[in-house]
């Protein structure tokens, strides 16, 4: 798929394991080849789920750096220095797992947000996205990658997800329109606020994984 795609391309990944898992990944070459920017949840490398911190650090291979979210189940963002930049880590609050960064590709400024939501009771949680992205800059273009475990197959869901994308101008729209899941469901979703049908950005690609439940999607910027 992702020589379907050029340019600068975002992957997203349940990964299950970071520890377990991330060599896995990376012993694809097209995914350092090809990407600027991969995206992870469900990294599991914090021991103490009240830890909402957030670190930078060189990642495992040369010329990217990771940006890991301590958050209970934990949420990473990787980067290619050379390709990307990180321009700022926006402030969330511990009501969700959320990961939100400000990224630069050649001349055009971004927001990356990443985002887990365990498969519990909904609850609050579409109010709790509305504030929280209401918090960033109206003025910058949002990509929302993540593991919503609610399956868009269910018409509910697609009404909590119609009302919440309307709230904003502009509109975000969700462009995940596959299986995402081993098990057939449609649960890792992509919202962007720049949306152009038709265009080829606008298509989200996927492919299956052996070493996760959930496919790798992969989004051109």
């Amino acid at each position: 798929p992702t020589h379907q795609l050029d340019g600068c391309i975002i992957s997203f990944l349940n990964i299950v394991k970071w520890d377990k898992h991330i060599e896995h990944f990376l012993s694809d070459p097209v995914h350092l080849e090809k990407c600027c920017i991969f995206s992870f949840v469900e990294t599991n490398i914090t021991s103490d789920p009240a830890d909402n911190t957030t670190s930078t650090r060189n990642s495992v291979v040369p010329s990217w750096v990771s940006v890991f979210k301590h958050t209970r189940h934990g949420i990473c963002l990787m980067y290619n220095q050379h390709r990307v930049q990180l321009l700022h880590i926006y402030d969330t609050s511990q009501s969700l797992e959320l990961l939100a960064c400000l990224m630069k590709y050649e001349e055009e400024e971004f927001i990356a947000v990443i985002l887990y939501r365990p498969p519990v009771a909904i609850g609050t949680f579409m109010a709790d996205l509305t504030n929280e992205i209401s918090r960033l800059p109206t003025d910058k273009r949002i990509i929302i990658l993540g593991d919503f475990n609610m399956d868009l197959m269910k018409d509910t869901n697609k009404v909590r997800f119609e009302q919440f994308s309307r709230q904003f101008s502009p509109e975000f729209h969700q462009i995940s329109q596959y299986t995402t899941h081993r098990d057939g469901s449609i649960l890792d979703l992509c919202f962007d606020n720049d949306y152009k049908i038709d265009d080829e950005k606008d298509i989200v690609k996927w492919l299956p994984t052996p070493f996760s439940d959930h496919f790798i999607l992969y989004k051109k910027l």
